[in-house]
């Protein structure tokens, strides 16, 4: 009985201590996982923190590159601002007050600017008023404004362009006002003006001399003519038989003669006649005039015509010297060409066509079109699109003038020209407005 009940107890000591034990455990493997949780929580905390110092330094390094760069970049700007060759201001948009210039508005104004209202600089009331339209324009339409305009600053006046620009200064709208002086590009426009006149009188003379060469041609027949008659009327005054129709007869044939080259004459200087003013005229007339006066020299291997329609007596409302300049220009250009392709060889006879006819543009509207057609090869690819521009040209002692002026004076016209290369040649295409009242 004894042993049993010790037994039982050694058994319930056993029990606790295994429970105990088995708590121990359970407790020790949390203690465990815990102690493990903290490590690796510490661990990512110690992670992060080294992730945070190297985006820290990151960080740093990008803000003071950014900060140097902003230095640099005002540094550079302030440089470009204050050396600019153009007078440069910062006009506050409020009340036209100058916050900022540079050395060259110093130097142009001759005196300190900043803290002064932008209109007081300018003497002429005029030129304020322009000044002050543009500004306002500029503010309303939020962009940036182009003007020319003579400037007055105390003696000195200079064609100047003006630009006017509206920036965040701070944060405040300001204006940003730009003078470049013109007056060097004023006096190369004077001179390529002048060039350009020499080169198209030159042109012109030498139009005269042929023209010319097409009176003398033209006078040889009738100054022919007029020896002859006056030697009959001579033989026929000493025969006595100078009398009533006979006598009629010869005075009125002389008379004729007379009479065409004084016409020539007349054509002659009609065609020179320097005015500008627009009349209305029948192209294909003029057309034939112009080859009646330059082109009855023409080579003999080169025909030039006009080609019968149906449409006849188309009028414009224009300066009939400058369509004479025109078909002069392109027609010059096209016995130029044919010329270059027979001395090669290449063709034994040229052929140049003048049509005219009526076609509607884009715009519904009824155009004069005059084409001339020739066989001289057509106008090479590589240059098509230069044949317009001024002082190009593929001729070896050409002005490259005569198309630039063609192409101007149809612009001026309202109309169009163009062309169109056909393996034989090249057909340039004018469009003019054809008259109608509201021509004049």
């Amino acid at each position: 009985m004894e042993f049993s009940i010790f037994t039982l107890i050694l058994f319930g000591i056993t029990i606790c201590l295994v429970i105990c034990i088995c708590y121990l455990f359970v407790k020790y493997r949390e203690i465990a996982l815990i102690a493990q949780d903290r490590e690796k929580t510490n661990n990512e905390i110690l992670q992060k923190q080294k992730e945070l110092e190297f985006l820290s330094h990151e960080l740093a390094d990008q803000i003071e590159f950014e900060v140097a760069n902003r230095i640099h970049s005002d540094i550079a700007y302030n440089d470009l601002f204050d050396n600019s060759l153009n007078a440069t201001l910062v006009v506050s948009s409020d009340d036209l007050k100058i916050n900022k210039c540079n050395k060259a508005s110093l130097k142009l104004f001759d005196e300190e600017v900043v803290g002064r209202n932008l209109l007081e600089l300018f003497v002429d009331k005029e030129q304020k008023k322009a000044i002050f339209n543009q500004i306002n324009q500029a503010i309303q339409d939020e962009e940036r404004k182009f003007f020319k305009l003579n400037l007055l600053i105390g003696d000195y006046c200079f064609p100047s362009l003006i630009s006017i620009h509206i920036f965040m200064f701070g944060s405040k709208s300001a204006l940003y006002v730009t003078f470049v002086d013109m007056s060097d590009i004023s006096k190369l426009e004077i001179e390529l003006q002048k060039s350009q006149l020499m080169l198209t009188q030159k042109s012109k003379m030498e139009q005269m001399g042929q023209m010319l060469g097409n009176i003398a041609h033209q006078w040889k027949q009738p100054l022919n003519s007029l020896y002859l008659l006056s030697q009959n009327f001579k033989e026929l005054s000493e025969l006595d038989e100078l009398k009533g129709d006979s006598f009629n007869k010869y005075i009125n044939m002389m008379q004729s003669q007379i009479s065409f080259m004084s016409k020539t004459i007349d054509e002659f200087f009609d065609f020179y006649n320097p005015a500008k003013s627009k009349e209305i005229f029948e192209i294909d007339k003029v057309t034939k005039n112009v080859l009646d006066l330059f082109y009855r020299l023409v080579d003999k291997k080169i025909s030039i015509k006009i080609e019968k329609s149906k449409q006849k007596g188309l009028k414009i409302f224009a300066s009939k010297n400058e369509f004479q300049q025109i078909l002069i220009s392109l027609l010059d250009n096209s016995i130029y060409a044919i010329k270059e392709k027979i001395n090669n060889g290449t063709i034994k006879k040229g052929t140049i066509l003048i049509s005219f006819c009526i076609e509607q543009n884009i715009a519904k509207k009824e155009m004069c079109i005059v084409k001339i057609k020739d066989n001289g090869g057509g106008i090479p690819t590589n240059v098509s699109n230069r044949i317009f521009e001024s002082y190009f040209t593929t001729k070896e002692q050409g002005s490259g003038i005569g198309l630039a002026i063609v192409g101007e004076i149809v612009k001026k016209l309202e109309g169009r020209i163009s062309f169109l290369n056909d393996g034989e040649g090249v057909e340039f295409k004018i469009e003019l407005p054809l008259f109608n009242k509201k021509s004049i």
